[in-house]
């Protein structure tokens, strides 16, 4: 059997100014996530996974361990924030089991 790593990709409008790293929040929690510092073949694609939402948007992965992966699958609301040079934050949110409620049926996939 081989080895698998998960990853998680974030993707947010860059309206005015090149944004920093996200912060990411499961919960109230911030989240230290470690950047993907490599190719798409390198984590096992051959394409982004993900269309972007918008030309203007831009991308991130980081490598996505299993307690976090776990925190996210039981959490109530994720926030992610982003901020370009001094500009105000922007603010991302997910509430709810509507918007949250594939997380937890992806972490037991993902388990076995």
């Amino acid at each position: 059997m081989g080895a698998h790593e998960l990853f998680l990709w974030v993707s947010a409008p860059q309206v005015t100014g090149t944004l920093g790293t996200p912060q990411v929040f499961c919960g109230e929690q911030q989240i230290q996530l470690e950047p993907a510092n490599m190719g798409l073949s390198a984590m096992g694609l051959s394409a982004p996974p993900y269309k972007l939402p918008a030309p203007w948007s831009v991308q991130w992965y980081f490598k996505l361990s299993g307690e976090v992966l776990d925190c996210f699958a039981g959490a109530s609301h994720l926030r992610i924030v982003t901020q370009a040079g001094d500009e105000d934050p922007q603010r991302f949110n997910a509430e709810g089991p509507a918007a949250l409620s594939g997380l937890g049926d992806f972490a037991k996939r993902v388990r076995t």
